[in-house]
C-alpha cells in the first residue's frame, strides 16, 4: 500500500546471533554505528512523519472466524457481489485427514456491514480439489471472476466461475482441457492486448509426476481452453507470480470510476497492480487506503459520494515476466517475456535445487522502483532476491531467521502504513503465521508478529474487511475455519489538500560511491530540493531539482560527485539525504565510500 506516510529508518531489535546473519552491507556500516545512531535521532525531524514502533498492528487472536472446518488451499479478497466491500473466497482441497473432512467445495464469505458472515452464502456446485484461488476480470465486464486451480491425483481440471449481474455463478463457465494437477494460478496481460491471460503451475499424478507450466491466452475476453504456450521444462511446480523483472514494460495506468455513496472498493482491469498507487476523489487525493497487487483492488476509508470521479493511478507492465516456485530437484526461476511471448526456458533460476520451494511473490521492498522476489520453502528459510535494475541477484539478500521453516504461502502488504511493503508467511506442519516488517527497505530477520494455528497453515491473504483503509490479514489452515485479524491502526482518512502524492528517494547501490546518481520521484509539476547532511545534521550540499516531469519509468536521476557546496570531497561515512517537494519531505541514510 502506498500512502502519504513515508518510510522511516528504524533499527531492528538487537539479537545475540545477529552477527552470524549480517549481510555484507551491514558489516560495512557497523564501523560507523555512532554516526548511524546520531542520524536516527535526527531523522524524525527530516522525514515529516513520526517514527513507528517495531510492532505489527495486528491482534494476538483473530477477530473473525468462520464455522466450516475445511482444508483451505487458497484465500483471495475481492468484491464478489459488487456492493463495494471485500468478500473472501476460499478454495478447498481434498485432504486425507482424520477425522475425515467430507467436503471440499469452494466458498465465498460475503461481507455484511464490515464483517464476514459466519456461514458462506456462496458455494460452488462442483467439488474439485482446489489448491489456489484468484480474482481477475477475465471477460472484461468490470466484475472480478474467480479462478480455481484444481487437481489432485484425478487431475481435476482448473475452472473459472464468471461474475455477472446476478453475482458469481456457482457452476464453472470455463474449464481447462489439459490434464494436470494444478497448484497455483496468476493472471496478467502477457501480450499487451488489453485482456488478462492466465498462467498455471502444474505437476502430474504420482506415477507421472512432471508437467510444464501452462499459459492460457485471452483473445477478445475469451480464454482458450488448451494452452498455446507451455514451458519446455516439465517439472513439479507449485506457485506462479507475474512481475516485470527488468522494468522495460512498466507503464503508467489510470482507471476512472464513478462513486455511488456506498462503494469503497474498486478493481482495476489490468493486473498486477504496481506501485506507486494513487487515488483521488473529485481531484482530492486520498491520503490513506489499502491495496493489493494480485487482485488489483483499492479499498478507500470512506465511500465517495454519488457521481464523484474516482481515479486510481497505478503502474502495470506490458511485458510481465513469470516467476515459478518448484519442488526439490527443480530450480525455481523466471520465464522472461520478450515482445509479448514467454521464453520456453527460465532465464534466471535460483542456485539451490535442493529446496522444496512453494510460496512466491514480487514486491519493491527497497522502494527503488524495481521488483524484488521472495520465495518460501518447506524445509528452509524464506529468501528475498534483490533486483538491481535489470534482473535479480544470484544470491539472496535476506533470509528469515527462525527455528522451524515450512513456508506454504506468502503475501506482501503495507500493514503498518509506513509506505513500504511487509511480508506475511504461513508454515505447513507447525501452523505458524508470521509477519516480517519492512524497515526502510530491509526486512527484519525475525518475525515481528506471531500466531500459531491449531492446524497446518496453508494460505494467507491481505484484505480490508472492515473498510477502514487498513490491511487486515486472513489465514487459512488444513483444518481450522478461516480466520481474519483486524488491523489496529486508526482508520485512514481523505486529505483536504492536494500535496500528498508520495515522494520516492532512491539510493542505489549501497554503499554509494561517488560520482554517482541519486534517483527520485516527485509529484508532477512540483519543484523539489535535495540536500545532503552530515552526521551532526549540518547541511553540506543543496541540489536544486527544479520543475520536472517523471520519466518513462517514473524515476528521475541527478548526478552528485560526493563533494560539498565548496567543492571539497566529503570523507567516507554515513550521510542523510533529504528530498523536499509539495510540502512533503523524506530522508534516507547514505553510506558514502571512498571513490
Amino acid at each position: 500500500m502506498r500512502t502519504h506516510l513515508e518510510p522511516t529508518f528504524r533499527p531492528t531489535r538487537p539479537r545475540h546471533d545477529r552477527q552470524a546473519h549480517q549481510s555484507p552491507l551491514l558489516r560495512v556500516i557497523l564501523p560507523d554505528v555512532r554516526q548511524v545512531l546520531l542520524l536516527l535521532i535526527l531523522l524524525p525531524a527530516f522525514s515529516g512523519t513520526a517514527p513507528m514502533a517495531d510492532e505489527v498492528p495486528l491482534p494476538a487472536t483473530p477477530d473473525w472466524q468462520g464455522t466450516l472446518e475445511r482444508a483451505v488451499g487458497g484465500l483471495a479478497w475481492g468484491d464478489a457481489d459488487g456492493d463495494g466491500d471485500l468478500d473472501l473466497a476460499v478454495g478447498c482441497y481434498y485432504a486425507n485427514a482424520y477425522p475425515p473432512i467430507t467436503e471440499w467445495k469452494n466458498y465465498i464469505y460475503s461481507n455484511v456491514g464490515g464483517t464476514l458472515e459466519s456461514l458462506p452464502s456462496w458455494t460452488s456446485a462442483d467439488e474439485r480439489s482446489t489448491a489456489d484461488v484468484r480474482w481477475a476480470d477475465l471477460d472484461g465486464d468490470g466484475r472480478p471472476d474467480l479462478i480455481a486451480a484444481n487437481g489432485y491425483d484425478n487431475l481435476a481440471p482448473s475452472v473459472i466461475y464468471f461474475n455477472g449481474p446476478g453475482g458469481v455463478a456457482t457452476t464453472p463457465g470455463w474449464t481447462a482441457a489439459d490434464a494436470t494437477w494444478t497448484l497455483g494460478a496468476a493472471a496478467a496481460d502477457v501480450d499487451d492486448d488489453g485482456d488478462l491471460d492466465v498462467a498455471f503451475a502444474n505437476q502430474g499424478r504420482s506415477l507421472d509426476p512432471y508437467r510444464p507450466v501452462s499459459l492460457f491466452y485471452n483473445t477478445g475476453s475469451t480464454l482458450e481452453t488448451s494452452p498455446t504456450w507451455t514451458s519446455a521444462d516439465p517439472a513439479i511446480s507449485n506457485v506462479v507470480a507475474w512481475g516485470d523483472v527488468d522494468g522495460l514494460g512498466r507503464t503508467a495506468r489510470s482507471a476512472l470510476f464513478t462513486g455511488d455513496g456506498a462503494r469503497r472498493v474498486f478493481h482495476v482491469a489490468l493486473l498486477p497492480l504496481e506501485e506507486p498507487v494513487r487515488v483521488s476523489v473529485d481531484g482530492i487525493p486520498v491520503s490513506g487506503f489499502a491495496w493489493e497487487r494480485i487482485a488489483g483492488w483499492v479499498s478507500l476509508p470512506s465511500a465517495p459520494p454519488p457521481g464523484a470521479a474516482v481515479v486510481v493511478g497505478y503502474y502495470n507492465s506490458t511485458t510481465p515476466d513469470l516467476a515459478v516456485s518448484r519442488w526439490t530437484g527443480f530450480a525455481s526461476g523466471i520465464y522472461h517475456n520478450t515482445g509479448g511471448s514467454l521464453e520456453s526456458l527460465p532465464g534466471w533460476t535460483v542456485a539451490d535445487e535442493g529446496r522444496s520451494e512453494k510460496g512466491i511473490g514480487w514486491a519493491d521492498v527497497d522502494n527503488d522502483g524495481d521488483l524484488d522476489l521472495a520465495i518460501g520453502a518447506s524445509s528452509d528459510a524464506t529468501r528475498l532476491y534483490a533486483n538491481q535494475g535489470t534482473g535479480l541477484d544470484a544470491t539472496p539478500v535476506w533470509q528469515a531467521q527462525a527455528a522451524y521453516f515450512g513456508c506454504q504461502d506468502l503475501a506482501w502488504g503495507d500493514v503498518d502504513a509506513d509506505g513500504d511493503l511487509d511480508l506475511a508467511t504461513v508454515h505447513f506442519g507447525n501452523g505458524h503465521a508470521r509477519v516480517y516488517l519492512n524497515e526502510a527497505g530491509t526486512l527484519t530477520d525475525e518475525p515481528c508478529w506471531f500466531y500459531d494455528c491449531s492446524s497446518s497453515a496453508t494460505a494467507i491473504a491481505w484484505g480490508d474487511m472492515n473498510g477502514d483503509g487498513r490491511l487486515d490479514l486472513a489465514v487459512g489452515t488444513a483444518r481450522q475455519p478461516p480466520m481474519v485479524f483486524l488491523n489496529t491502526l486508526p482508520p485512514a482518512g481523505i486529505a483536504e489538500h492536494s500535496g500528498i502524492l508520495a515522494l520516492q528517494l532512491i539510493l542505489r547501490p549501497q554503499p554509494w560511491r561517488a560520482p554517482g546518481r541519486i534517483g527520485f520521484r516527485l509529484p508532477p509539476g512540483s519543484e523539489g530540493r535535495l540536500s545532503i547532511h552530515d552526521p551532526t545534521g549540518r547541511c553540506v550540499r543543496w541540489l536544486p531539482l527544479g520543475s520536472l516531469r517523471t520519466g518513462s519509468r517514473g524515476i528521475d536521476e541527478i548526478d552528485w560527485n560526493g563533494r560539498d557546496g565548496d567543492g571539497h570531497r566529503l570523507p567516507a561515512g554515513v550521510y542523510l539525504v533529504r528530498l523536499q517537494a509539495a510540502d512533503q519531505q523524506v530522508a534516507r541514510p547514505l553510506l558514502l565510500v571512498a571513490p
